[in-house]
């Protein structure tokens, strides 16, 4: 921002006619291009820096206290709450940084020196907030109708303006560049990441959420969200869990309490997982990429080892996993496509790295292994494959090596039978839904 200067006699007595009031003028500074027009009923307290062109109207309180941190450097306790897998909030924070720190994958490095004063930058528009403290807000945000933002940073810019509105309360927390977050949500030691919204009364806690996100209605707690996670139903919980490209069904509910050690458990949805409505699983537990999670699961199952599956409740409540069926499935298709032209963030600098291809090198290898694995069990004649927490009837394992085969043609030949089947699930899909037309 351009050089600050102090406020000139006639400013303030502008200010002052115009229903503003400072515990002390002389705190208060200014940017070339500053209008004391363009400010009115505002009550400042402390060091409080104004850029040009900004808008300031019916704000309670604007309060700067020495030492506060405005989010930076403030530790949240992911996963499992407990502290012990706490990552540090910055401006420039990622979703592969905060999943290496939480995972202990490597040391996290902290860029930034905490500012001395509250800013409020170049362009910005704040109308109808009631107390601000040690707020900085970004150039060209807009703040309309917050009712309470406590020790946070709003990053902005031209390119992708941010924007905070009715009755968001915030404390702790720092909000990227192109972020939404409004409709009363409610936001405590929270990352929010560049073209996320957060709407409808959504509340969440020590959770970082990364690019492209949206939530609304429900409430989070000690998670991380990567990129594209989505969840917009009034009963679903998310906890202590690491998520991506995810869509959670109404009423999903993740515990990871079992009342014997406390809330210190945590597990994994790996890349584009989905939970059907009711959905509920008992951390720990780690569900393999692109799979649909159906029923209740207490048995804390892993399925890494076999993406693209349905893992559903069983007899007699035990944990079922049909193995690569969602290969078949025309939404997964979609889920690549709709991921490609969703991409919402317009900032110049983008902070999160997007795989929104299904079949990447990863998965290629994934695939692989899945279908060595059930090659072997078929092979060895047994009637059920026993998994960690879940099991594979023989019939399922025959399937599922179809699946995975097919998916093994088209990536390296480009041969068209699995999307051949993909594209027949569409059309019934299709007719079902024009048979209730009609």
């Amino acid at each position: 921002m351009s050089a600050f200067r102090k406020l000139a006699p006639s400013e303030i007595a502008t200010l002052e006619a115009q229903g503003c009031s400072s515990t002390g003028w002389d705190l208060v500074e200014v940017a070339p291009g500053f209008s004391a027009e363009a400010v009115k009923r505002v009550h400042f307290a402390g060091r409080i820096r104004i850029g040009a062109s900004c808008t300031l109207e019916d704000i309670g309180l604007l309060e700067y206290t020495a030492g506060a941190d405005f989010g930076i450097g403030r530790s949240v306790s992911v996963l499992d709450e407990t502290g012990s897998r706490s990552v540090v909030m910055h401006t420039g924070l990622n979703w592969q940084e905060a999943l290496d720190t939480a995972l202990g994958r490597r040391a996290q490095e902290i860029p930034e020196c905490l500012p001395e004063v509250m800013e409020i930058g170049e362009g910005a528009s704040v109308r109808r907030c009631g107390a601000m403290r040690n707020v900085n807000v970004g150039p060209f945000a807009r703040l309309e109708g917050a009712s309470l933002l406590e020790n946070g940073t709003i990053s902005s810019s031209a390119e992708a303006p941010s924007f905070t509105g009715i009755s968001v309360i915030a404390k702790g927390f720092v909000f990227a560049e192109g972020s939404h977050i409004d409709g009363a949500s409610q936001l405590k030691d929270c990352f929010v990441g560049q073209a996320s919204r957060i709407d409808c009364g959504f509340s969440a806690e020590e959770s970082l959420i990364f690019s492209n996100c949206h939530f609304e209605k429900g409430e989070a707690c000690a998670i991380i969200a990567g990129p594209f996670t989505v969840s917009h139903h009034k009963s679903s919980l998310l906890i202590g869990g690491v998520y991506s490209y995810f869509n959670a069904g109404s009423g999903t509910n993740f515990s990871n309490h079992l009342y014997k050690t406390g809330p210190v458990h945590w597990g994994i949805c790996e890349k584009g997982v989905k939970t059907a409505s009711g959905a509920y699983l008992a951390w720990p537990a780690r569900i393999g990429a692109h799979s649909l999670v159906m029923g209740k699961h207490s048995s804390h199952p892993d399925t890494s080892a076999f993406p693209f599956s349905y893992l559903v409740e069983g007899e007699a409540g035990q944990s079922r996993l049909i193995p690569g069926v969602m290969l078949k499935s025309w939404g997964l298709r979609r889920d690549g496509e709709k991921w490609k032209s969703r991409d919402r963030r317009t900032s110049k600098c983008l902070s999160d790295t997007l795989e929104p291809e299904i079949f990447n090198p990863a998965m290629h290898e994934a695939i692989k292994k899945a279908a060595f694995t059930l090659e072997a069990a078929l092979v060895g004649g047994n009637p059920k494959y026993q998994g960690r927490g879940y099991s594979i009837t023989s019939s399922d394992m025959v399937k599922g090596l179809e699946y995975y085969r097919l998916a093994l043609r088209e990536i390296e030949s480009g041969d068209g039978a699995l999307k051949a089947l993909a594209l027949e699930d569409k059309k019934k899909d299709e007719a079902l839904a024009t048979s209730f037309q009609n």
